[in-house]
Order: structure tokens, then C-alpha cells, then sequence
């Protein structure tokens, strides 16, 4: 037979090639057949879920509702009504009244300059600036040369002005600080009726305190009978500012801010019993006072027990007292 039968080795020859063999390299894994690791949700989507604020891009609008104000109703915002109110200027209301704020003449718009040159940018011009004063100083500007700033107004725009000053003068007579509102000139021609019928209350004012004169508080007469023809009277006479003295003798210590179709008794009911204008009102009525009890005895003797000098309210309080 010759060489010995071969092997089943030599048959085959090599060795059986192993599983690995027969398939190359290993079987590949999950992550190679699929190649990097499976992507992640955040990979897929690309950038992150987008937050409600940037999917929907809007604020919920807040609430406003509706107040009364210098007799006009105006929207605040709710969300701010804390917060300390904007301070108003003279200037800042001159451009509301329609004046050009843009021109400038010598740095100053025209609005700057009414402002600053008629008014000082002070509010408390108002209560002394005579309207005949007013309309000769805007006639005089109205009368300049270009070169020399001349400033021209349409009637409306001077209209506005007048309004602005009587507004001024109602927000200082009930105690209002007029830099922390916003001028209405929607309530112009309400403003400019109520300029002409104080005017009227003033120019009769001498009239009508003669005819409301009260009679002497006398030993005879009672005061429940005596004071109201005093306080009748105190209200045909302007104070300081316009106010009637009857505000003086008030029975309400504090302001009410109560609406009144009567705008005298509005300022009666809401000047302050503080000030300089109230200082000289409230001599002014002890003056009056004083006059009236002359020869009375128990009263002129109840004011002598306590020190009312210039406190024309504090002697009124001790008599009804």
C-alpha cells in the first residue's frame, strides 16, 4: 500500500478553518453595523425641544380697566398702578397742547421756549398769570422775525394753552400736585367754560358778599341760628387762589374727593388746610370773625381763653364748640 493511509488531517489539509475563519473577522458588533451609537433624541430633533415662551412668542396681555381722572377716563395698566407716577413738566404739556417740538431756534424748540420763557417750567405760574398777560405774550412772539424766533400759533393751539392754565389752577385749589398728571386736553373746552364762570364768581364776588352780609352774632341770637349766614357769607369771597373762605370753616378736617356739578364746591370740599394760600385765608377769616361778635360777651370770651391768633378756623371750631 506504500505510505501509510494518510491522516484525516492530510485529507483535508489544514486544520477545519474555524467559524471565524470562514467569516472573516468577528461578527460584527450592533454599533458597527449600525455605525456610531444609535442618536439620541436630542440628535435627531437637532437642537433642543423649543420652550412654550419661544414656540408661541407672545405675552399674555394684561388687564386694564377704566378710572376717573380731572373728569376724563383713561386706561392704566394695573401691573404699574404701584409704581411711583411719571413726573409731568410744563414742557411736556405744551407739546400736548400741539406745540412744534422739534424746530429748534437757539437750542430750544418752540415748546421748550413757551415753556421756559412764559411759564419757567413752573407749574405754580399758573395761579398768578393773568390770561390778558398770556395772550400779550404770544402775540409778541407771534410778532417777532424769523431771525428773532418768531413763534406762531393757530387758534386751537392757544385755545389749549388757556385750558392748561385753568387745569393747573383746579389741580393746586383741591390739592393735587399737577407734575404727576398728565395735562387732559381732551377736557379743553370743559376747562375753558369753567376759566369763564369763575372769572364770573370773582367780578361779582363784591356784589353778592355785600348782599349776604350776616347781622351781628349778638348775646341774642343763637349760634345754630347765626353760623350759617357766616359760612353762606364766607363762600361769596375768593381766597388766595380762588378757593371760597368757606373751605376754612369746613366740618371735614381731610379732603373728599367727591364729584360735584358745582366746581366751587368741589374746591371747598378738597383745598388743603395747609399753606401759604391757606395761612392767609385763615387770618383773613378770623378777621371776619372777630368783626361779627363784637359786643357779645360769651364769644369774645371763648376766643380770649385760647390763642387763635391768625387761626380764623380754630376760633370758628371753639365757638361752635
Amino acid at each position: 500500500m506504500g505510505a501509510a493511509t494518510p491522516t484525516k488531517t492530510v485529507l483535508m489539509g489544514a486544520a477545519t478553518p474555524t467559524k471565524t475563519a470562514l467569516m472573516g473577522a468577528a461578527t460584527p458588533t450592533k454599533t458597527a453595523l449600525m455605525g456610531a451609537a444609535t442618536p439620541t433624541k436630542t440628535a435627531l430633533m437637532g437642537a433642543a425641544t423649543p420652550t412654550k415662551t419661544v414656540a408661541f412668542n407672545k405675552k399674555k396681555k394684561r388687564k386694564k380697566k377704566k378710572t376717573l381722572t380731572n373728569d376724563t377716563m383713561y386706561d392704566i395698566d394695573i401691573g404699574t398702578m404701584a409704581a411711583i407716577p411719571p413726573l409731568f413738566t410744563v414742557h411736556d404739556n405744551m407739546v400736548i397742547c400741539g406745540i412744534n417740538d422739534a424746530t429748534l431756534f437757539q437750542g430750544r424748540t418752540q415748546a421748550e421756549r413757551i415753556a421756559y420763557e412764559i411759564f419757567s417750567d413752573d407749574f405754580n405760574i399758573t395761579m398768578d398769570v393773568s390770561i390778558d398777560k398770556l395772550n400779550d405774550e404770544l402775540k409778541t412772539l407771534a410778532g417777532m422775525t424769523t431771525a428773532q424766533g418768531q413763534i406762531r400759533l393757530m387758534p386751537g393751539i392757544k385755545k389749549n394753552i388757556r385750558a392748561f392754565v385753568q387745569w393747573c389752577r383746579d389741580e393746586f385749589r383741591m390739592g393735587r400736585d399737577p407734575a404727576t398728571v398728565q395735562f387732559p386736553v381732551i377736557d379743553a373746552a370743559h376747562l375753558l367754560r369753567r376759566m369763564k364762570t369763575h372769572e364770573q364768581y370773582v367780578y361779582g364776588s363784591k356784589l353778592m358778599s355785600q348782599q349776604a352780609l350776616p347781622q351781628d352774632f349778638t348775646n341774642d341770637v343763637t349760634w345754630e341760628d347765626w353760623h350759617p349766614t357766616f359760612v353762606n357769607y364766607l363762600r361769596t369771597m375768593p381766597g388766595r387762589d380762588g378757593v371760597p373762605l368757606q373751605y376754612v370753616v369746613r366740618t371735614n378736617e381731610a379732603p373728599v374727593p367727591t364729584y360735584h356739578e358745582d366746581f366751587l364746591e368741589m374746591y371747598i370740599q378738597m383745598a388743603p388746610l395747609h399753606g401759604e394760600a391757606f395761612t392767609m385765608d385763615n387770618a383773613k377769616v378770623l378777621v371776619l370773625l372777630r368783626k361779627f361778635i363784637v359786643g357779645n360777651t360769651q364769644a369774645e370770651a371763648t376766643l380770649r381763653a385760647i390763642n387763635v391768633e391768625g387761626k380764623g378756623r380754630d376760633a370758628f371750631i371753639a365757638l361752635r364748640t
